[in-house]
């Protein structure tokens, strides 16, 4: 059910690269974009087997990725049960119906749901995902709700066509040197040498600031780590 969130980065009917206004479904994971954000989702339901469906009556032997569109999988979504008796019941099934014509399975009694096949190409997203693993990334996380709180900040009150949100985040910090033992150094006076090193622990307040129509300041911020 989970695709249905997913479904709503894909790109809306004004973009010209057909494609991607469709989610892209392999055996691993599912893909959709609006060629400025990415959101990927793996595939779960993988302990069942085809059989395990109700009624299921379809193949995905040999299954190949397909482009589905979101209007498309949504009845097929909606027939789920709010409540099901069974787990998989939780799932689609997609494959083929005997021929190479996709469907969608879905609920109890179980209903196919037919699919616009396409020859289109989805772009190569995996090519488009960055590998910062020798970058020395800054990796944090936020609350969810936090977040989705200063997001209406910028939607109902910031700049109503750019809804941007400006953060801010410290990549250095200051650390009092060592010598190759460990050992702290210190000027002739006392006082430690500092040095400027990349930040590893990410512990800091991140700030945000939003802007107005007029590019005026209509709201700054701080995401804690700790609680005032």
């Amino acid at each position: 059910k989970r695709i249905t969130a997913l479904s709503a980065f894909a790109a809306d009917k004004t973009e010209n690269r057909t494609a991607i206004r469709k989610v892209y479904i392999s055996e691993k994971e599912c893909v959709a974009t609006n060629g400025h954000c990415m959101a990927i989702m793996p595939n779960d339901g993988n302990e069942y087997t085809d059989g395990d469906y109700p009624n299921g009556n379809i193949n995905t032997d040999n299954f190949k990725p397909v482009l589905i569109e979101p209007a498309e999988l949504k009845p097929a979504i909606d027939y789920l049960p709010k409540k099901p008796t069974l787990p998989i019941l939780n799932y689609i099934q997609i494959g083929t119906n005997g021929g190479d014509k996709t469907v969608i399975n879905a609920g109890l009694p179980t209903v196919q749901f037919p699919v616009n096949n396409t020859d289109e190409s989805f772009p190569n997203y995996q090519h488009c995902i960055p590998d910062y693993t020798n970058s020395k990334p800054l990796k944090f996380s936020v609350d969810a709700k936090i977040l989705k709180n200063i997001c209406d900040l910028a939607i109902k009150h910031g700049n109503r066509f750019t809804n941007r949100i400006a953060f801010e985040i410290p990549t250095t910090e200051e650390k009092i040197k060592c010598d190759k033992n460990g050992a702290a150094v210190y000027y002739d006076a006392g006082t430690p040498v500092m040095e400027t090193v990349s930040i590893q622990d990410f512990k800091y307040a991140i700030k945000f600031e939003i802007k107005d129509n007029d590019c005026k300041e209509a709201f700054t911020g701080l995401i804690m780590p700790l609680k005032m």
